[in-house]
């Protein structure tokens, strides 16, 4: 099989013996063909996760900007609509 995207970085980690027999009957049930497979898929997988977090975030501190300029041009706007007396009713 022709590897498209050659691989030259490696990754180690050490596990208990318990930890291995895990990932191996997992790449059974998952159809793996190798632990670095199902390692390599996961942590795309988590990597994307994190990504979307991320972005979800950015987007939420977005709108929270946009809502805090829109509330303070709406305050500017009432105040250049309603009078000094309506106002001060509005405040007691």
């Amino acid at each position: 099989m022709t590897v498209l995207k050659p691989r030259s970085h490696i990754f180690s980690v050490r596990l208990s013996y318990e930890e291995y027999l895990a990932i191996t009957e997992l790449c059974s049930k998952v159809g793996a063909r190798s632990i670095s497979d199902l390692a390599r898929d996961a942590m795309r997988r988590l990597v994307s996760a994190a990504r979307q977090e991320s972005e979800g975030k950015s987007a939420i501190d977005e709108l929270r900007v946009e809502l805090k300029t829109l509330h303070d041009k709406v305050d500017i706007l009432t105040d250049r609509l309603v009078s000094p007396q309506d106002r001060h009713k509005c405040e007691t």
